[in-house]
């Protein structure tokens, strides 16, 4: 199998990941209970990791592809979405690094915007995959 083919089987767990980093997070805030924090934390550091190797799959995909026409709008829409939620998990990847390292909790107006985010990137990994399903289909 070629490399470049492996960008669709790739997506999926940091797709998953954002989404559970999400519930964690929310059970944490309400609950009260650090241990959910902890385990969105460290849910997110993989999917920084996959997400990193996702985002290289599919640049790898759109440079062999080289597309055209309404193919190319489609993939370059999916594409600056990709970017975007790349570029906010990448935020919250070096925040919880951080919280991580120094070994520092969240107060609870942190982890309410904490919580926040992750809802907002899992929104974006949500579309960006929507919009490559859609791709696809046109391919």
């Amino acid at each position: 199998m070629e490399i470049w083919k492996l960008h669709a089987s790739a997506v999926h767990f940091p797709i998953a990941l954002s989404m559970a980093a999400f519930v964690f997070a929310a059970i944490a805030y309400i609950w009260k209970d650090e241990s959910f924090t902890r385990a969105s934390w460290y849910t997110t550091v993989l999917l920084g990791l996959t997400g990193a190797a996702a985002i290289l799959f599919g640049a790898l995909t759109l440079i062999k592809m080289a597309p055209t026409g309404d193919i190319a709008k489609a993939a370059h829409l999916h594409m600056w979405m990709g970017i975007s939620t790349g570029v906010t998990a990448l935020v919250q990847f070096v925040w919880v690094l951080t919280l991580l390292f120094k070994k520092r909790t969240l107060s609870r107006r942190a982890l309410a915007l904490y919580t926040a985010l992750a809802l907002v990137i899992m929104i974006l990994a949500f579309t960006t995959g929507y919009l490559g399903a859609k791709l696809a289909d046109m391919s």
